[in-house]
């Protein structure tokens, strides 16, 4: 009958429309997944274990009709919702400042004056992985140490002019000469080799 339509049209935004965007607002990127996956469980365990029975039991079914308990139940839910969301928010957000902040303060820290390479020279020695090489292989790794590759906007800028000046120099050549765009942003370490005599 019409109530029913009217449940299922109640029902039918919650997760896709309020629940999954509120959350990946929420919560922060590396615990995103882990608080969708909680969200569904305690969602499910709910609607199944308390909404109907208590709601029954206190006479919600008798006083709004046979199909209501599970949309009052939803209604109080989001209005717990509604009024701790911001709170939550406010605090994600000083978090986010308080990180940045702290990430800043680092970067500024670990930079040298007048160098265009915002990060430092490693001082633990060449990896194995690079010895054989040669000289310019150790090079690289010192001038673009792997740690670093790609950290902020102006670190690909960097580490993108010395792909393409090594590529110049034919000290590194790209897995793939008829597809490579060194002006490409996803320029990375894993798209190029160093040449093995130089």
């Amino acid at each position: 009958d019409g109530s029913e339509v009217l449940v299922v049209l109640c029902f039918s935004w919650l997760q896709s429309g309020t629940n999954l965007p509120l959350l990946s607002e929420v919560a922060p990127p590396g615990r995103r997944s882990t608080a969708l996956a909680w969200q569904q469980s305690l969602s499910t365990c709910l609607v199944l274990a308390l909404q109907g029975p208590v709601l029954e039991g206190l006479g919600v079914e008798a006083s709004v009709g046979g199909l209501w308990p599970l949309p009052v139940g939803s209604l109080a839910a989001y209005v717990i919702l509604w009024c701790i969301y911001p709170r939550d928010l406010r605090r994600m957000h000083e978090q986010e400042k308080l990180e940045a902040a702290a990430g800043a303060g680092t970067e500024e820290s670990t930079s040298e004056a007048g160098s265009r390479a915002p990060w430092r020279v490693p001082r633990e020695p060449v990896p194995a992985r690079f010895r054989g090489w040669g000289m310019d292989g150790e090079q690289l790794h010192r001038t673009i140490p792997p740690e670093f590759w790609c950290v902020t906007a102006s670190d690909l800028a960097f580490f993108r002019d010395q792909v393409r000046e090594r590529i110049r120099e034919g000290a590194i050549c790209p897995h793939d000469r008829d597809r490579f765009d060194p002006h490409d942003n996803r320029v990375g370490p894993s798209m190029y080799t160093v040449v093995d005599q130089y």
